[in-house]
């Protein structure tokens, strides 16, 4: 709000988070409808998507004049047209999080199997395209074609799955001496520290980048 009273009428304002809630943060302007929320994500000098955020009173053409912006520096800009806990990609992640947290702790594998299978099954193809995608082109009818196929096969797995609201308060004592043991495992051309597979991740995400030709 001071900075609000220090600036012109039409300026935009945008803020970097990917919890903290767009409407709340903006509830004290006089003009709330030039404000959205802007999620990078990390490492935010390599990963191209960021996340617009509308508020409860973000105007549309503030969202897609900042949406625009972006497009012009290289990103990869989504809209998230109403204002949820989570956002959208950090929803799907934990979402899938949750299933990691729960297969683990029911025993059925390993933190290090639950990364590798990951990884080395749809990491590779989610590093290509989305899943709406993947769907696409998994069957000669296309999306359509494979709800068709699947029908509600997935019911039997989803009655199965984790549908718990609270996640469980041991999950670090558990998972950190899974992921210690992971790491360790790595080849030496990964490493065997945080500095080591900080550095390996980042030149990957180099790679992937040149790939997609946003290199």
């Amino acid at each position: 709000a001071k900075l609000e009273a220090r600036c012109r009428p039409d300026t935009i304002f945008c803020t970097n988070s990917s919890v903290m809630s767009p409407s709340e943060i903006s509830a004290e302007l006089q003009h709330r409808e030039r404000f959205v929320g802007t999620h990078f994500w990390n490492p935010g000098h390599l990963i191209p998507l960021v996340e617009v955020v509308k508020s409860d009173a973000s105007s549309d053409e503030t969202a897609q004049t900042v949406m625009e912006v972006l497009r012009s520096v290289g990103k990869k800009p989504v809209l998230c047209k109403k204002d949820v806990p989570g956002f959208i990609a950090n929803r799907l992640q934990l979402a899938l999080y949750r299933e990691v947290q729960d297969l683990v702790m029911r025993g059925v594998c390993s933190v290090e199997d639950a990364d590798k299978a990951l990884v080395y099954g749809p990491g590779l193809r989610w590093a290509i395209f989305g899943h709406n995608m993947i769907m696409q082109l998994g069957n000669p009818g296309g999306l359509t074609g494979m709800v068709n196929m699947l029908g509600n096969s997935g019911d039997r797995w989803l009655a199965d799955m984790a549908s718990w609201t609270h996640q469980p308060d041991n999950w670090a004592e558990v998972a950190q001496p899974g992921v210690d043991q992971e790491m360790k495992n790595f080849p030496d051309y990964i490493g065997h520290t945080n500095e080591a597979c900080a550095a390996y991740r980042d030149q990957m995400l180099i790679e992937l980048l040149k790939l997609h030709r946003k290199l």
